[in-house]
């Protein structure tokens, strides 16, 4: 008996199984602004219940505006340590910055960028929400999935800091890709991803920038965000 054919899911289906969180407003502590992120598992469906292997931030197709040709030079830091950090992140789909959810990988950053130890920043809970969708004309590959169950702590947490002189903001047509088990594919994420030339463009019109959430990070203490980054099992104690 032939074996059944394997599910293929869109593009918007796997869009759907993930929401994408900023946590608090950006928060701004002397040179650099902070952007703390969380993803949601959403979806118990099949081809949701693999591990998301890396994620990649867009940087969008604007930085010549601001004198840049890449953002590695204005990542200032990133948490949770164990992850991965490729700063100067290319594929057929986006360019930008890629966080690799993976504890045996470490940071491909140059060290010219001044990587710091520390954060600045606070990091409440609540949350705006940005639910992924499929990004027309983008690649998506399929595969299989695992039989895991997901959770109520099925969640990644993590956060990256900016040159502030270069980011503020959000982008209201910012893109995602997601490696999740032998699927890559990218979701359109609105209002939620920095804006990497919002404060060189700040003085114009700039029909990318858009404002801040109105939620806003507790405090100063690097410990907050710490502490939310223990509570979701991103880092190990």
């Amino acid at each position: 008996t032939p074996s059944p054919t394997p599910y293929i899911p869109t593009n918007d289906e796997l869009c759907g199984c993930f929401d994408l969180d900023l946590v608090c407003a950006p928060t701004v502590v002397n040179d650099e602004i902070c952007y703390y992120y969380q993803i949601n598992r959403i979806s118990d469906n099949d081809y949701c219940l693999d591990t998301i292997n890396s994620l990649a931030l867009s940087s969008g197709d604007n930085l010549n505006e601001c004198g840049l040709t890449n953002i590695n030079d204005i990542v200032l830091d990133y948490a949770p340590k164990c992850y991965g950090l490729n700063a100067q992140y290319s594929s057929t789909n986006i360019n930008g910055l890629q966080f690799t959810f993976d504890n045996t990988r470490s940071s491909t950053k140059s060290s010219s960028s001044g990587a710091k130890s520390s954060y600045k920043g606070g990091g409440s809970r609540p949350s705006t929400k940005s639910k992924g969708k499929s990004s027309s004309g983008k690649k998506s590959a399929s595969g299989s999935s695992t039989s895991n169950e997901p959770t109520d702590t099925d969640f990644v947490i993590f956060s990256a800091c900016f040159d502030s002189s270069y980011v503020d903001g959000t982008r209201d047509d910012g893109i995602i890709e997601i490696s999740q088990g032998n699927n890559l594919y990218t979701c359109d994420i609105p209002n939620i991803l920095p804006n990497f030339c919002g404060a060189v463009s700040s003085a114009t019109d700039n029909p990318t920038t858009t404002s801040a959430p109105s939620i806003t990070c507790d405090s100063d203490d690097a410990m907050n965000i710490a502490f939310v980054m223990d509570e979701s099992g991103s880092v190990d104690t």
